[in-house]
């Protein structure tokens, strides 16, 4: 796009990346011999109409920049003519009267009418040379300000489908995080403490068996997409989908006050969800749906993992395995929520727990505090 002091300086070659139209409808024009000589100056094309329908047809053809028009046709009126141009929104041309009558007209009628301007006649070369860069001028200005416009609508329309792209992935502040560029999509990472949540589907080999494939699909994506939509509405982050289960992280990559509390809220109200779905499940579901949702807190790796061909987000360290091996031991200990002793420390009394007898958890060489989560104060 060109920089505007070009237009200041009435550079017109240099801003007119393509060819003016100028049309002329008058059976009797004085000034065509004159827009000829201006043709080349000015970068224009000249076009002629003897009369106003071959006149309309040609505006309709030609789409042109401007329009010399005579207000006594011998066929059509030249405000018949405008009122037939003003009812097609998609023209945009700019209209010039050439005054034949030696009438005056007032500002209030060029405004009502949508001319631009009026050339009196006799006219004079240099003063038609002006009007008609004044008007080659404002036509300029009005088609980068729609360009800018239509520039503008498009980046925000590329933006929005980007933040909803992420959506899917992302919770809504993290997405804008990505896209202002204040969290990194570049391979690295750091150290941070986080929370992390494990969720898993109990008896999926069961549900798979006893339904078709595209049931058993359908089925899975409804239950993921609603528990995902748990997770962002606290400000937590699907990580991954493994397979019958989701990793969520809260406190990464972006940080979380009271991140416990989030992951905490978030495994309630799984539960809660549950025994609604179960009420009204369909009735091709034999049994209660159930899922184990293991909590655990503490230092992590977060970052991007990969190559500059491939990226992926990951988060490493002891509370990834601590949250999936209690995620697994619900369904030895018949609950569906165990929380590790940090998660329990950082609620503090907002949690109603119950702690749970292990000596030691599959490789893990210290003891971890087990709690099970009866219930959250303040949900």
């Amino acid at each position: 796009m060109s920089d505007y002091r070009d237009i200041i300086n009435g550079d017109l070659l240099s801003i007119k990346k393509k060819t003016a139209k100028l049309l002329v409808i008058d059976n009797d024009s004085p000034i065509y011999t004159d827009l000829q000589q201006l043709l080349q100056k000015l970068c224009c094309s000249l076009h002629t109409a003897k009369d106003g329908r071959t006149g309309l047809s040609m505006i309709q053809e030609l789409k042109p920049d401007i329009i010399f028009l005579n207000m006594n046709l011998p066929d059509i009126k030249g405000m018949e003519l405008l009122a037939q141009f003003k009812s097609n929104a998609a023209m945009i041309s700019r209209f010039v009267i050439i005054d034949h009558s030696n009438a005056t007209y007032s500002l209030q009628d060029i405004i009502s009418w949508g001319i631009c301007d009026y050339i009196e006649l006799p006219h004079s070369l240099p003063k038609l040379e002006l009007q008609l860069k004044n008007i080659l001028l404002l036509k300029t200005y009005e088609e980068i300000a729609i360009g800018e416009c239509l520039d503008i609508k498009l980046e925000k329309q590329k933006a929005e489908n980007e933040r909803n792209l992420l959506s899917k992935y992302f919770s809504k502040d993290l997405a804008e995080g990505i896209l202002k560029g204040d969290i990194s999509t570049a391979p690295g990472g750091k150290v941070t403490i986080a929370s992390i949540l494990f969720c898993d589907l109990r008896n999926s080999t069961g549900i798979a068996e006893s339904i078709d494939p595209e049931v058993f699909w359908d089925f899975l994506n409804n239950l993921f997409t609603d528990i995902t939509d748990i997770i962002y509405g606290e400000q937590g982050s699907v990580n991954k989908f493994l397979g019958n289960g989701i990793l969520a992280t809260f406190g990464c990559p972006k940080p979380l006050e009271q991140d416990a509390l989030h992951s905490a809220r978030v495994a309630i109200k799984i539960r809660k969800y549950l025994k609604n779905f179960n009420q009204f499940k369909p009735k091709h579901l034999a049994g209660p749906i159930e899922l184990g949702v293991g909590l655990a807190r503490g230092k992590l790796f977060t970052g991007n993992l990969g190559s500059v061909n491939q990226i992926e987000y990951t988060v490493l360290g002891d509370p990834v395995n601590t949250a999936s091996r209690l995620e697994s031991l619900t369904k030895y200990g018949n609950v569906d929520i165990l929380i590790d002793g940090n998660i329990c420390n950082e609620l503090g009394d907002k949690a109603d727990v119950k702690r749970v007898n292990l000596t030691s958890i599959r490789g893990k060489h210290k003891e971890v505090d087990v709690f099970y989560l009866k219930d959250l104060t303040g949900l």
